[in-house]
């Protein structure tokens, strides 16, 4: 008797018993990118390799600075050795940014290390965990290394790795507010606009950019209050630019200047906005990690080698 492919069936299979989409899909007989869409609509997270082979695991926070970076700036390395590496760098005015990005990656940093142009670079440790990233993450077209948006990443996006995303790649001006979105496959783009109108509620579209092989994903203008309701409170204090001077809700840096630096004031404010937004667990405010930015003035020509038994 054939199998139904029901929300009962996907929970003991992908969860349970922590098969991946494609063992699944040949217990079902059908196309392995059928039972991530299966997933999505149950709500059913797929169970990343690194935990299905025991591997520890990387925490919440950890994984969700991942999966942000990938999106935005960041990168996995494919080094002489055939390991692979995550990394990311970020300029001299987002120093405190990628000190605090640095901290959360915690035990699987290997390096902080100025470049000759000023800015910050971070590379991890070799672990299986980001040999998976490289593989679900990258295509070749036309002999050249394309970002992926696969969907373990659509899957886990919450208020963190979103923050993150737009930290490394958005912008505002005017009434715009837009993401970078490297990403050649179609169906991806179009499952990431799914994702964040599924999950977040956003309206938004994506338009690729004149003679660039790039495409821009804008937040439509009533969706940018909401937008910023999730993304500010953890970054304001450390990119502030990043926030549009018209926007005075949640995390606010003109309202609540100390929310997103010292996790004391205004978190009473900061759990109400938990109850009311897409927050996913404790999840952290970057500018805990580093202490107010002035506080950073006398450490920014510091090199951190952590060294890895």
């Amino acid at each position: 008797m054939k199998k139904v492919m029901n929300k009962e069936n996907l929970t003991e299979y992908c969860l349970n018993q922590k098969l991946s989409d494609k063992q699944v899909s040949e217990i079902f007989c059908v196309h392995h990118g059928s039972v991530g869409v299966a997933r999505r609509r149950y709500g059913i997270k797929l169970v990343p390799k690194w935990d299905r082979d025991g591997v520890k695991k990387m925490t919440e926070e950890q994984v969700s600075l991942v999966d942000g970076s990938i999106l935005g700036d960041g990168g996995i390395e494919l080094n002489h050795s055939d390991s692979y590496v995550f990394s990311f760098s970020h300029s001299e005015k987002q120093h405190h940014y990628c000190r605090a990005k640095a901290d959360i990656l915690g035990e699987y940093t290997s390096s902080i290390r100025p470049r000759n142009d000023g800015c910050l670079r971070v590379r991890s440790i070799v672990h299986p965990i980001f040999m998976e990233y490289g593989k679900e993450c990258y295509s070749e077209y036309d002999g050249i290394r394309w970002k992926r948006i696969p969907d373990s990443i659509l899957d886990r996006l919450n208020a963190l790795s979103l923050a993150i995303w737009y930290g490394d790649d958005g912008c505002h001006s005017g009434n715009q507010v837009w993401f970078c979105v490297g990403c050649k496959d179609k169906n991806e783009r179009e499952n990431t606009l799914e994702c964040l109108e599924s999950r977040f509620g956003f309206k938004c579209s994506i338009k690729k950019m004149s003679n660039e092989e790039c495409w821009r994903l804008y937040i439509w203008k009533r969706s940018q209050d909401d937008f910023f309701d999730i993304v500010s409170p953890f970054i304001s204090a450390l990119l502030p630019y990043k926030i549009p001077s018209y926007y005075k809700g949640i995390g606010c840096v003109n309202q609540q200047p100390s929310l997103a630096r010292n996790g004391k004031e205004g978190s009473e404010t900061m759990s109400e906005a938990k109850d009311n937004n897409v927050y996913a667990g404790t999840l952290p405010i970057l500018g805990n990690y580093i202490g107010t930015p002035e506080a950073m003035n006398n450490s920014q020509d510091i090199v951190r080698t952590v060294e890895i038994s």
